[in-house]
């Protein structure tokens, strides 16, 4: 984009001057020895208004693609910075969440055990070793 802004500049340049030459030429109140002066002249200019011209526009092109080196330097750090923070977030929401299920297991666990404590009908029986492990002698 910024290519095609720079080739109509050069371009407008260039039609620019032709158009002013020529009607300068055309409309311009001066003998014909002073006219082919002039244009000697402007003929040994152009070098180096072209060296002008071309200066100039390497100049904005370096000038274009530090900033856009700039914009996107600072966009991958930006970037990279959002990812630091997301992956921070999520290490401690995965933290609170594995925090807040250990208690409620705890929780589930006591109370499938107070169930199993209820279903007995001798909780005695529970510390007695078996009828099979016992030793006949």
């Amino acid at each position: 984009m910024a290519d095609n802004r720079v080739g109509a500049f050069v371009g407008g340049i260039v039609v620019g001057t032709a158009i002013g030459t020529a009607l300068g030429l055309l409309l311009a109140p001066r003998t014909g020895r002073d006219t082919r002066r002039i244009l000697r002249k402007s003929a040994q200019a152009l070098p180096e208004v072209a060296e002008d011209v071309g200066t100039n526009l390497q100049y904005q092109t370096e000038r274009l693609l530090d900033s856009a080196q700039k914009s996107l330097d600072e966009t991958v750090l930006r970037l990279q910075e959002a990812l630091v923070t997301g992956k921070q977030a999520m290490t401690r929401k995965k933290l609170e969440l594995t925090q807040q299920q250990t208690p409620s297991r705890l929780q589930v666990d006591l109370l499938e055990e107070e169930d199993e404590l209820d279903l007995v009908e001798d909780p005695d029986s529970l510390f007695e070793e078996p009828a099979t492990n016992r030793d006949p002698r």
